[in-house]
């Protein structure tokens, strides 16, 4: 059974309503503080964090199984393709890879400096992945974006940020091939919307920004908007219990009220599935305590 929460969207710039739904799904997770996901674009979705092994969902039968016996309780990471999951630092100043079609565990495949802890990870859809600031032997912040290739397994520094942070969320929009970086964290809160254009390097921060300062979000993308969900606020501000939509060809930006969502979740991971419309969230800490169930957001 499988419980519903309206979520009321109203639009700031055409007074447009639309009711969309928040579903608590009974498959339960193992664990709850999650740093890696991705969706193998059939009917599987990869999580894995601070956990004892990398999850399966099954998008058709609803089911959570455990791929392997391992963990990555810090950094951050992606599935790329169908069976390739990379994840960045984990404290150990390295990245890993794991296959999802094998029993092998996770193989060093390049050493860095960075320990990368709570740094963005986002795939471009193709050979590359960047990743995005974090915070270096658990005290600098960093202002770095690399770009790891998936063929060479070499990365370089292509770009910074225009002030050190960590604990953003991003996404790639693949038509205009540039990245979405939102808040973070560096001893302040930050409500900035960053957009990095890799063909050239370019750092342009919005005039547009979050309704609030904020860290620990998760975004996806869905082809047209970027969705960012949860995290923490200011206590000076509304608590982030909702979900934000951000449109970069209007740069408008719309908050969604979310009526019994997690308030203040963070530690969650979110992907996704375009042939359902559907935003899925996995684990997180809210201030209601612990979240197994896996929950979906339809667009």
């Amino acid at each position: 059974m499988e419980s519903l929460s309206q979520i009321e969207l109203m639009s700031k710039s055409n007074n447009t309503h639309k009711n969309l739904e928040l579903v608590v799904t009974d498959s339960i997770v193992g664990d709850t503080l999650y740093r890696g996901i991705g969706y193998d674009g059939e009917d599987s979705i990869y999580y894995w964090g601070e956990s004892s092994c990398v999850g399966k969902y099954s998008l058709s039968s609803g089911k959570v199984t455990g791929v392997y016996a391992t963990s990555k309780n810090m950094g951050t990471g992606v599935l790329v393709g169908k069976e390739n999951l990379f994840h960045f630092g984990s404290g150990a100043g390295s990245i890993f890879n794991f296959k999802t079609n094998n029993t092998s565990d996770w193989t060093v495949l390049h050493n860095i400096k960075n320990t990368m802890e709570a740094a963005t990870s986002v795939w471009d859809g193709g050979e590359y992945i960047y990743f995005i600031g974090g915070r270096d032997n658990f005290t600098k912040y960093i202002t770095n974006i690399w770009r790891f290739s998936t063929k060479t397994f070499k990365m370089k520094t292509v770009g910074h940020l225009p002030s050190a942070r960590w604990y953003t969320s991003a996404v790639w929009d693949n038509a205009q091939r540039n990245l979405y970086v939102f808040g973070g964290f560096n001893g302040t809160y930050i409500d900035e919307i960053l957009k990095f254009t890799p063909s050239n390097g370019k750092m342009e921060v919005l005039d547009v920004k979050l309704p609030f300062p904020l860290r620990f979000s998760c975004s996806v993308w869905n082809g047209e908007f970027a969705y960012i969900i949860g995290g923490w606020g200011l206590q000076s501000y509304p608590k982030p219990n909702q979900v934000i939509r951000f449109h970069p060809a209007t740069q408008e930006i719309q908050e969604i009220p979310v009526k019994d969502f997690p308030s203040s979740i963070i530690q969650h991971q979110c992907v996704f599935v375009k042939k359902s419309n559907r935003i899925y969230i996995f684990g997180g800490v809210s201030e209601a305590g612990r979240c197994y169930n896996v929950m979906h957001i339809d667009c």
